[in-house]
C-alpha cells in the first residue's frame, strides 16, 4: 500500500498490478465468499490503550528511524522480557557447481531461528502464486486494465509463467550431495525454514537445483512464516534441464514435526516438493497449517509430455511458452505413513495431500488424515498421472477424494492414468470425474461414516506419523 487519504487507497506499484491480473484474483476469486483482504504492517494499528483491537505483542519495525515498537501486555515488565530484532534474510546457504556439488555434509542437534525475508517490502511485493512462488518481474505486454481483462488468465500473464520466483528460504542447499539435517529445530524464522533444490534465484550462491541424496530426518519445524521444507525449482531447468546434472535426485524426508507453520504466507504448503526424481515424505506429522500439508509436483501438466490442451486451447498457453515432447524430471514420488490434522484452515482449494502434473510411479498409502473440517483431503490437481493411492484413513466432512478433469474437458486425458483403492473414509464425497473410460478408477474403497475403523484401519492410524526414535 502506497497511502490512505480519507477513503482512497492507493496502492504500491507494480506491486498491485502483479496482483491483480493471473488466475483467482481479487475480480475473479475461486471462493468468493471465502475471499479476504486485509492490512498489516502500520504503526497505526499497534492502537492506543484504551482501543479495542489495541492486543499485546503486536509491533511495528521502522528502519529509517532505526526503532522498533513493542506492545506488551499489561503486567509485563519490559526489563525481564527477551525481544529479538531479525537481521539477516538467510542464515546459511550450502552450494558447490552442479558438476562438482558440495558433498557429505551433516548438520546435528542444531537450532536455526531469527531471520526476516523483507521481499514482500520491494516494490514489486509478494504477487503469490502458489507455494512460495511469486510473480516478481513486470511483464512489458501486460494489458493496461488487466485487472479487467485477465482476471481468469489471458495470453499475456502466461508469457510470465516460466519466470515466477521462489521464496528464498533461511537454511539452502543447492548443488550438494550426501548432506543430512537430523534433530534440529527450525523454529521463529520469517520465511521458509528449509530449501532444498530450489531455481538459482532462491539461494544467495545464486546456483540452483542439482541436489542427490539430501536426508532431512527426525527435525521439529515450529513458528514460521512460510512453509517447513519447498524442495525443487518451477524454471526450465527445473523440469527440463539441459545439464543432467540439474536433476534433483533422491530426496528423504522423513519422521519430522511440522506444526504452526506458514503463518504469515498462508499460501504456503507444509511440505512441497516439486520437481523430483525420487522423493519419500513418510511418517512425518503434519498439523496447523493453513493450506496444503504435504503437496507434491508442480505445473499444472502444463510442462508434461504434449502439454495441457487446457492452457492450449483457453489461455493460448503455448504462444510465448514451449510445448515440450518429453518428460520432466518429476517421478517416483512417494507419500505414505503421514499424520496430517489440523491442516486447510485458510483456504477452500488445494488438499491435506495435493499433486500437480504427471508423476510416474507415484504412491500414497498408508496416511491419516483428520481434523479438516469440511476441505478436501487427497487432491490430484490439473494434469496428475500415473497415480496410486491406497490404504489411506481420511476424516472429512468435505471430499475425500478429488481430482481435476478440466471440466468439460475431462474426456481429453488432461489428467489420467490413477487409481484409487483400498483406502478408508468417512465422507461419502469425491470430486472430478472419476471414470474408468478416461484412466481415473475408484473402487474399492470402503465409506465408515460412522469413524468406527475396522482392524486394518486402526494399523494404519497407529503406523502413521513420526516413529520412536531408536537411538533415545
Amino acid at each position: 500500500m502506497k497511502s490512505i487519504a480519507g477513503r482512497t487507497v492507493t496502492m504500491q506499484q507494480p506491486a498491485w498490478d502483479n496482483n491483480s491480473w493471473g488466475y483467482d484474483t481479487i475480480t475473479k476469486p475461486i471462493f468468493p465468499a471465502d475471499s479476504r483482504l486485509f492490512l498489516v504492517n502500520a504503526f497505526e494499528f499497534i492502537g492506543k490503550a484504551n482501543d479495542w483491537h489495541a492486543k499485546p505483542y503486536q509491533w511495528f519495525l521502522d528502519p529509517q528511524a532505526g526503532k522498533l515498537y513493542l506492545r506488551i501486555a499489561q503486567d509485563d515488565d519490559i526489563t525481564r522480557l527477551k525481544v529479538v530484532l531479525p537481521r539477516l534474510d538467510a542464515l546459511l546457504s550450502i552450494a558447490g557447481m552442479p558438476a562438482a556439488p558440495v558433498e557429505r555434509l551433516a548438520f546435528r542437534g542444531l537450532r536455526f531461528s531469527y531471520t526476516s525475508w523483507m521481499g514482500p517490502s520491494q516494490p514489486t511485493g509478494y504477487a503469490n502464486q502458489q507455494s512460495g512462488a511469486f510473480l516478481s518481474e513486470v511483464s512489458p505486454i501486460r494489458p493496461k486494465a488487466a485487472w479487467q481483462s485477465c482476471g481468469w488468465g489471458c495470453v499475456e500473464f502466461e508469457s510470465m509463467r516460466q519466470r515466477w520466483n521462489q521464496m528464498p528460504a533461511a537454511v539452502q542447499v543447492a548443488a550438494a550431495r550426501d548432506v543430512t539435517f537430523e534433530n534440529n529445530r527450525f523454529t521463529q524464522l520469517g520465511q521458509i525454514a528449509l530449501g532444498i533444490g530450489n531455481d538459482s534465484n532462491a539461494n544467495l550462491s545464486g546456483t540452483g537445483l542439482a541436489t542427490a541424496r539430501i536426508r532431512v530426518v527426525r527435525n521439529h519445524f515450529a513458528v514460521l512464516s512460510g512453509s517447513a521444507i519447498m524442495a525443487g525449482g518451477i524454471r526450465a531447468d527445473a523440469h527440463h534441464p539441459g545439464d543432467p546434472a540439474l536433476i534433483n535426485r533422491d530426496l528423504v524426508i522423513e519422521d519430522n514435526q511440522v506444526a504452526t507453520v506458514s503463518q504469515d504466507y498462508k499460501d504456503n504448503a507444509a511440505i512441497l516438493t516439486t520437481y523430483i526424481s525420487g522423493a519419500r515424505i513418510a511418517h512425518n506429522d503434519v498439523s496447523d497449517a493453513p493450506y496444503d500439508g504435504i503437496a507434491v509436483g508442480w505445473g499444472w501438466g502444463y510442462n508434461d509430455a504434449g502439454g495441457n490442451p487446457n492452457y492450449d486451447e483457453n489461455q493460448k498457453g503455448y504462444v510465448h511458452n514451449t510445448r515440450y515432447t518429453t518428460p520432466t524430471t518429476l517421478r517416483d514420488t512417494l507419500v505414505e505413513n503421514n499424520r496430517i490434522h489440523g491442516v486447510k484452515t485458510w483456504f477452500m482449494d488445494g488438499g491435506a495431500i495435493y499433486n500437480l502434473s504427471a508423476n510416474p510411479g507415484a504412491v500414497i498409502r498408508g496416511n491419516h488424515i483428520f481434523d479438516i473440517d469440511d476441505k478436501i483431503a487427497i487432491y490430484l490437481d490439473e494434469g496428475s498421472k500415473h497415480f496410486r493411492v491406497t490404504g489411506n484413513v481420511v476424516e472429512t466432512r468435505g471430499k475425500w477424494l478429488n481430482i481435476n478433469t478440466a471440466g468439460k474437458m475431462f474426456r481429453r486425458r488432461i489428467s489420467t492414468d490413477n487409481l484409487a483403492t483400498g483406502n478408508w473414509h468417512s465422507s461419502a464425497a469425491t470430486g472430478g470425474r472419476w471414470l474408468p473410460e478416461i484412466g481415473n478408477t475408484a473402487r474399492d474403497n470402503i465409506l465408515v461414516p460412522d469413524r468406527d475403523w475396522p482392524a486394518e484401519a486402526r494399523a494404519v492410524i497407529a503406523n502413521a506419523g513420526v516413529r520412536p526414535d531408536p537411538s533415545r
